[in-house]
């Protein structure tokens, strides 16, 4: 597995496909603000490739201390082949430590409980951590979790500050 910049049409093209297949309206930063941030270097933008196939996508806020994984995704035709933890050990490889924001787990109401439940498994399974740490992003409660467990909340929002 590999991780390829996003610099060019071909990669764009699918960068922007996945992005809007994968995030609500609502999760998203507008796309030319992303470009925008990674042209300055704030963030790094790359596409998961497997076997010459691109699979994935990762958006990385950069920051000294710790880097945030604000957007992942495995392409809809690939998941559930394992290419999500491969991803994560790729990007742990290339990161030394990243931290996530994920939707609550603590609203049991929710309509997606299931999938939030399961989508905070996978990233224990992965190494890492809740944090119990929770924020409000985009209207949605969401909790921190991270590959450092001496990780903190002051780190999260000095990633923002950067």
């Amino acid at each position: 597995m590999d991780l390829v910049s996003v610099n060019n049409e071909k990669t764009k093209d699918y960068f922007e496909y996945l992005y809007d297949e994968a995030f609500p309206e609502y999760e998203q930063v507008e796309i030319q603000k992303l470009y925008k941030l990674a042209n300055k270097e704030l963030i790094d933008i790359n596409l998961i490739a497997h076997n010459d196939q691109y699979t994935g996508l990762a958006v990385v806020f950069l920051n000294d201390d710790i880097n945030l994984l604000s957007y992942f995704a495995i392409d809809p035709e690939y998941r559930g082949e394992g290419l999500g933890s491969k991803s994560l050990d790729v990007l742990l490889d290339s990161y030394d430590d990243l931290m996530i924001e994920i939707e609550s787990t603590k609203e049991q109401n929710a309509s997606d409980i299931k999938t939030r439940k399961k989508r905070k498994n996978f990233y224990i399974k992965n190494g890492f951590y809740n944090m119990n740490e929770d924020i409000n992003y985009f209207g949605t409660d969401m909790e921190l979790m991270v590959t450092n467990e001496d990780a903190s909340i002051y780190d999260y929002f000095n990633t923002y500050e950067n």
